[in-house]
This record gives structure tokens, C-alpha cells and sequence, in this order.
């Protein structure tokens, strides 16, 4: 097999493929899959990666501070 015929079908492999994506990408369940595996990679990124740890920190220290401000406001409403 010379490099014309291996490109021709490495090509025509290629097209399939991409082919066979976009006809699978506008079925919901294969979109929903590729959103759960997204926030899979996500999740395991921000539980075993020191970058991901130290910005986990930094997102419950500011829900914490969210949540400490609306209870501020409530207790000075209330009382």
C-alpha cells in the first residue's frame, strides 16, 4: 500500500468518525452523558490536584462569607 491509498483511507476513516459525532451530538442523552462526564473530570480535578484542592477551599470560604452575610441581615431584621 503506497502513502496516497493509506492517506485516502486514513481520511475516510476520519470523515466517519466525525460524521458519526455529529449525528450522535444532537441526541440529548449522548449531550447529557457528555455534561456528566464534563463535571466527572471536574470533580476529579478539584479532589486530586493540589490546585484543584486549594480552589475548593476557596469556593466553601466564600459560601461561607455569602451565607454569614444573609445571616447577619436576617438576625437584624428579625430582632
Amino acid at each position: 500500500m503506497n502513502s496516497h491509498n493509506f492517506r485516502a483511507i486514513a481520511g475516510w476513516i476520519a470523515g466517519y468518525v466525525v460524521n458519526a459525532f455529529c449525528r450522535a451530538a444532537d441526541n440529548e442523552l449522548v449531550q447529557a452523558l457528555f455534561g456528566i462526564a464534563f463535571m466527572l473530570c471536574i470533580t476529579l480535578w478539584m479532589m486530586f490536584t493540589e490546585t484543584g484542592e486549594a480552589v475548593t477551599g476557596d469556593l466553601i470560604a466564600a459560601l461561607l462569607s455569602i451565607i454569614s452575610v444573609f445571616f447577619d441581615i436576617g438576625r437584624g431584621v428579625l430582632s
